[in-house]
């Protein structure tokens, strides 16, 4: 048994392909994009510009049972003022604890050469990506940008030292539901003569919109653990290749005289699409998807973030409602809001407050290093 580094085009695609051995007798998981994995986990894009990483296999008798990737950000050492490294796309075969375990010490290595004191994972790069170990609720599917696992995970995480270190909520809202339809309609009868203004992201105006929104997301989230500021230019590139897909209706900004104040970021839950097309989104592909999204009748809902000087003014409630009038309109018939932090109580409320069910939960582990 070895663990090597991956580094050529053909050992990424075979890291990324030891998927589909893992979850081929788990029928509700979804298979990655493999063009932006593979684009991803070849450290393309500005984002490493910031970020050192590097990905790991562990082989059995030259076939891979493992795979691990790391990553040190300096934009979040530099924010948090920790020395804190993420392990991510974790996968691995049942029965594999010694490989898992020296996988975890290379990895657990690279990231004291990289300069961590602390780890903290399962994350795919970063908060904003998959982010924790699925702990319960195996047998729901999980939605557009969530992740799944395996449940013997854990245990793998545990027996190399690791404890869980933060919870990560998701809630489930019903957008058949009578008294959810009326309490949104009753909130925006309330709100019509707020000084606030709800309007949608303008998809004409791709590059200028995204640079809002990286704006109003930092004002909201700087001070949430584990996030790392982004450049302007850096969510504009996340965000620009999914120009087509993208529903601008449901990425609201809530505004005064001034500017904006808050936003929303809902999706719609494109896995049912990706599974279907077995995560190949190429040019013929990528026109199947284009005409299958039409038919997607759930939806996720990513953030819901106002500035501090407006909490506890009604935005947020105002956002929620705008947002949910918006999917009932479109014949959505699912939400899920996630996901929450179990220690954030007013995203919480807010998620109780429009009758959403807390169906999932998430675990981020975190293991010591100290120092060389």
């Amino acid at each position: 048994m070895i663990v090597q580094s991956v580094e050529s085009a053909r050992e990424i695609e075979d890291f990324i392909r030891f998927r589909w051995q893992v979850y081929r007798d788990h029928p509700v998981w979804v298979p990655p994009i493999v063009a932006d994995a593979k684009r991803f986990l070849a450290g393309k894009g500005l984002f490493f510009r910031h970020c050192r990483s590097r990905l790991f296999t562990a082989r059995e008798d030259g076939k891979i049972v493992a795979t691990l990737a790391v990553f040190y950000d300096r934009h979040l050492v530099d924010h948090a003022a920790i020395r804190a490294g993420w392990i991510g796309f974790f996968e691995a075969l049942p029965g594999k604890a010694e490989a898992v375990n020296r996988l975890f010490t290379e990895a657990e290595a690279a990231l004291r050469e990289f300069g961590a004191e602390v780890v903290w994972g399962p994350m795919n790069g970063g908060i904003a990506n998959e982010a924790g170990l699925l702990a319960n609720a195996y047998n729901q599917p999980p939605v557009f940008l969530m992740g799944y696992n395996p449940s013997y995970y854990h245990a793998y995480f545990r027996r190399a030292g690791y404890r869980p270190v933060k919870e990560l909520m998701a809630y489930s809202m019903d957008l058949l539901d009578g008294r959810l339809k009326r309490k949104v309609q009753f909130l925006l009868r309330r709100s019509a003569r707020s000084k606030i203004r709800i309007r949608p992201f303008e998809r004409k105006r791709m590059r200028e919109e995204s640079f809002l929104l990286a704006k109003i997301y930092a004002a909201t989230f700087r001070h949430h653990w584990g996030f790392a500021p982004q450049s302007e230019e850096e969510f504009y590139e996340i965000l620009a290749p999914m120009k087509a897909a993208i529903d601008p209706e449901l990425i609201l900004f809530a505004e005064d005289d001034r500017g904006p104040v808050g936003f929303t970021l809902v999706v719609p839950d494109y896995n049912p699409v990706i599974r279907r097309l077995d995560g190949n989104l190429e040019y013929l592909s990528g026109l199947a998807f284009l005409h299958l999204k039409n038919k997607i009748r759930e939806a996720r809902l990513i953030a819901i973030g106002v500035t501090p000087e407006w909490r506890g003014k009604g935005v947020s409630s105002l956002l929620m409602a705008s947002v949910l009038e918006t999917l009932m309109k479109k014949q959505y018939i699912k939400c899920e809001y996630s996901w929450v932090f179990r220690e954030n109580r007013a995203s919480q409320e807010m998620a109780e407050k429009f009758d959403s069910d807390y169906y999932k939960r998430y675990l981020v582990y975190e293991k010591k290093l100290g120092r060389l």
